[in-house]
């Protein structure tokens, strides 16, 4: 994906720097809240880089038009290695990602201005809205979560594990 087309925050974790696009109404977003969703998983054949503009297109009718509808404005955050994002989206529920979705919504936060945040998300798009509230933001005042893998790895003691269900280090995981 051309970032031309698509907008981008860039932001910096202790792990380094990373890209996330993003898709905001064409008419911009003001007033003192915003609607941030994030989808769920894709197909691999979606995920691929081609189809990216196509993914972009998509997100910009229905943001446009629910905000229109709504009176809100609505923001897609892609996930990680999704319509230009860096990273790879299917290795969820790892805490950079958690912490680079968070980044990402304070950098937009400073260019448009809103102050609160209403969180929606599907499926892998759940967990990191649930990872945004285990981090403690103070700005959510609504949040909905569908169809969220929220258990994995299964946690006890605020997320803490050993290793999640296939061995790795659980310090890397941000279990809600």
């Amino acid at each position: 994906l051309d970032v031309q087309e698509a907008d981008v925050a860039r932001v910096a974790l202790d792990e380094g720097a990373e890209c996330i696009a993003y898709v905001a109404p064409e008419s911009g977003v003001s007033g003192g809240m915003a609607v941030v969703y994030f989808e769920g998983d894709v197909s691999d054949e979606d995920a691929r880089p081609e189809h990216a503009s196509r993914m972009l297109a998509g997100y910009q009718r229905r943001v446009s038009k629910a905000q229109s509808q709504f009176g809100l404005p609505f923001i897609v955050i892609a996930r990680p290695g999704l319509m230009g994002s860096s990273g790879f989206h299917l290795i969820g529920g790892r805490r950079d990602e958690g912490e680079a979705m968070s980044a990402a919504i304070d950098a937009l936060k400073q260019r448009y201005g809103f102050r609160r945040l209403a969180l929606a998300g599907q499926s892998g798009g759940a967990r990191i809205v649930a990872q945004l509230l285990v981090l403690g933001r103070s700005d959510v005042v609504c949040s909905a979560m569908a169809a969220g893998a929220y258990g994995i790895p299964l946690a006890k003691g605020g997320g803490h594990v050993p290793t999640n269900v296939f061995g790795e280090a659980g310090r890397k995981y941000l279990v809600p």
